[in-house]
């Protein structure tokens, strides 16, 4: 049985057959002969998967891009067959991103396939890294929250308090600031311990959401097969050639 493997991508695909590992540019198609009406591969762009970044930022990701591994089972029909790759692009609900090849058989059927990131352990580690630096982003913004807090409520506190010391005299002074400090403070507490309250309820709720939804836990699950395959049966595809990572 004779199969031709054709490359419709603009890209190099790497398809692994056994223990061969052929590589086929874009546009061209070579000829694989099979002993058997069944075939088993995997096959993927010779690409690496990248994220994209707030502008500025070497920690906020806007985008997660993945590219994947694509393991196909195929059973053909005739002597002679055509296994063109054709590259997709899915987006999913969580700022991520899937690029794979898909196939288009002549004479023949996919049986079974399965769907993983193609670099899964380096991914991870630029993730991991990622989100320490967010860690300590966030960090420092906390400082530059307290810091912003504190001039809001202390340069108003001071400007009246030099001032009735200067026109009336210290003992005055003291006797305005020292409330004003105590009620802009415990007004300053209320309005944060709100404002958190409502922020985590509406974590907890967007949460579930997501949970219920597309099977979305956490940043693991960009690489959980079930949640890829979730994420490639909603068939958002957008354009892979006019959108490169």
């Amino acid at each position: 049985m004779t199969v031709y493997f054709i490359n419709e991508s603009e890209n190099t695909v790497i398809v692994e057959l056994g223990n061969d590992k052929i590589k086929i540019n874009n546009g061209k198609q070579i000829r694989v002969e099979c002993e058997t009406n069944q075939m088993r591969f995997n096959c993927y762009l010779d690409e690496k998967s990248a994220f994209k970044f707030m502008p500025l930022s070497k920690s906020v990701i806007i985008e997660y891009n993945f590219v994947l591994n694509s393991l196909y089972n195929l059973t053909f029909d005739n002597d002679e067959c055509e296994v063109k790759f054709v590259p997709k692009q899915i987006k999913g609900n969580n700022l991520d991103c899937y690029k794979f090849i898909d196939l288009q058989i002549s004479n023949g059927n996919i049986n079974g396939m399965e769907f993983s990131v193609l670099d899964e352990s380096s991914a991870k580690q630029q993730l991991i890294a990622a989100r320490e630096k967010e860690i300590k982003l966030e960090n420092k913004l906390k400082v530059i929250d307290i810091l912003q807090s504190v001039c809001y409520v202390g340069i108003p506190g001071l400007i009246i308090f030099f001032g009735l010391w200067y026109y009336v005299d210290l003992k005055t002074a003291l006797y305005v600031l020292i409330p004003l400090i105590i009620v802009a403070t415990a007004i300053g507490l209320i309005l944060k311990k709100v404002i958190n309250r409502f922020n985590n309820k509406l974590d907890k709720y967007n949460s579930k959401f997501e949970k219920g939804t597309d099977k979305f836990v956490d940043f693991n699950s960009f690489f959980d097969k079930n949640y890829i395959l979730s994420v490639l049966n909603n068939e958002k595809i957008i354009d892979t050639e006019k959108n490169q990572f």
